[in-house]
């Protein structure tokens, strides 16, 4: 969408920041990005994306505490 920014925060770690969305519309925009991974075959198989989304004021008010919340279900799926 327009307004839409994905970029790459650091590491492997990106962020899509979607103004406007919320909680239904960020989750699926997390399957449709869990979706394109998977039709990508980096020589070893198809990518796994693991994702995870915050929505303003839902999670949190500021930047620190959506990050925190994110960071706390990026590592709950990863050691799922």
């Amino acid at each position: 969408r327009d307004g839409d920014c994905l970029a790459r925060i650091g590491g492997d770690e990106l962020a899509l920041v979607a103004p406007g969305a919320g909680s239904e519309s960020a989750q699926r925009l997390a399957g449709a990005l869990r979706a394109a991974g998977a039709r990508v075959d980096a020589g070893d198989g198809p990518v796994s994306l693991t994702v995870s989304w915050a929505v303003y004021p839902e999670d949190g008010l500021d930047r620190y505490s959506l990050m925190r919340k994110l960071d706390r279900d990026l590592h709950a799926i990863k050691d799922a």
